[in-house]
This record gives C-alpha cells, sequence and structure tokens, in this order.
C-alpha cells in the first residue's frame, strides 16, 4: 500500500504513534515510513506509569499528527485520552481502536478507525495522516 504524499510536504512531517500494543506499533511505523514519514513511538502504559513524560516527548519529537490507540477498558483509557488531550496542542490527532463498536458503546460516536493488526486496515488511517500533514506543510 502506497499512498504516497509529495516529498515536499512530508520530508519533514513527523508523526508519534502512541500505543499499547507492540505489535501494531511497528506495523504502523513501517507502512508510515514506507510513505516518507518519520515516525516516533511512545507506549500509552509508560505515559500512564510516569516513565514517559508525555509533554517532553512532544516537545522533544514535534510530531505534526499523533495517532493514539484506544484500547480496553474503554472508559478509563478514554477519561485518560481527555487528561492528556491538552498536551497534543494543535497537531492533528488520529483516533484508532480494536474494536470501534465496543469503544462507542462505551463511549459514543468517536471518528475512531478500527485497526486490527493487518496493513489492509491502515489505508484509512495513513490517507488521514497524510491528509494532516499535508494541511500542516502548506
Amino acid at each position: 500500500m502506497r499512498l504516497r504524499a509529495k516529498k515536499e510536504s512530508s520530508a519533514q512531517a513527523v508523526v508519534a504513534v502512541i500505543n499499547s500494543n507492540d505489535d501494531l506499533v511497528a506495523l504502523l511505523r513501517e507502512t508510515l515510513e514506507d510513505e516518507g514519514l518519520n515516525v516516533t513511538t511512545a507506549h500509552i502504559r509508560e505515559i500512564k506509569s510516569g516513565r514517559e513524560d508525555l509533554p517532553k516527548f512532544l516537545k522533544r519529537h514535534r510530531p505534526d499528527v499523533i495517532i493514539y490507540d484506544l484500547a480496553p477498558p474503554y472508559s478509563d483509557n478514554w477519561r485518560f485520552l481527555h487528561l492528556v488531550r491538552e498536551s497534543f496542542g494543535d497537531r492533528g490527532l488520529v483516533l484508532t481502536t480494536v474494536n470501534k463498536k465496543a469503544l462507542e458503546k462505551t463511549v459514543g460516536r468517536t471518528g475512531t478507525f478500527e485497526i486490527e493488526g493487518r496493513r489492509s486496515d491502515l489505508s484509512r488511517v495513513v490517507r488521514t495522516v497524510l491528509d494532516e500533514v499535508k494541511k500542516r506543510h502548506r
């Protein structure tokens, strides 16, 4: 899957993948790097535990777009997202989950993308990320 962004729009773009699943982190990294994007990652468990300071991570890497995963328990992680969201500033935010139906049953409608660990799941996520990058690099 190649959705190539224009070189000038993605050459300096950074995407932060914040997730708790190592396999999905690796899959997202590989897919986004194939599109010419720079990728940095953080694990949600490290942020929650305090081992990774989210504001410092964001300041250090200066991502244009953040892909943030919402995992079960959905109500807890939805609240956590709202607590840390202020750290994101005006960066693009793309939400993912492995079970959109269960998430939305718990928290209501969201614009979250469902990904189950297959590269084919990622085309809409990648397209959305590339659109956000283009907006920020005009």
